[in-house]
């Protein structure tokens, strides 16, 4: 079981020189299935992360290999951030991470990945 961290923010820097800063929120959350349950019914789910250093792998990991580090999620992050509609774009591995840095709740960074 995982421990409620606070809110970290992670700032993105990609190699073309664009970027945005993501809050990742360690706490717990309410989870339910749209299609088959109402929101009333949820359950919670505690939180995932056992430490910062947990916490920090799981972040490298999204950003360089998971879900997002595609380019269409890449593009959304970079859309959101601009506040413009989300553009419909391709799947692909184009965009290039340059650097990862955390901002933890006391705002202290650290650099956790530069390529």
């Amino acid at each position: 079981m995982g421990k409620d961290l606070g809110t970290y923010y992670v700032q993105v820097e990609l190699k073309d020189g664009r970027g945005f800063i993501e809050r990742w929120n360690t706490g717990g959350e309410y989870w339910y299935s749209r299609n088959k349950t109402s929101p009333l019914n949820a359950q919670y789910i505690s939180p995932r992360y056992t430490d910062e250093n947990d916490l920090i792998d799981k972040i490298i990991y999204m950003f360089t290999e998971g879900n997002y580090a595609c380019d269409c999620n890449l593009n959304h992050f970079l859309d959101d951030a601009a506040q413009l509609p989300r553009r419909e774009v391709k799947c692909g591995d184009e965009i290039l991470i340059k650097k990862l840095t955390i901002i933890r709740p006391d705002e202290s960074k650290q650099v956790i990945y530069e390529d």
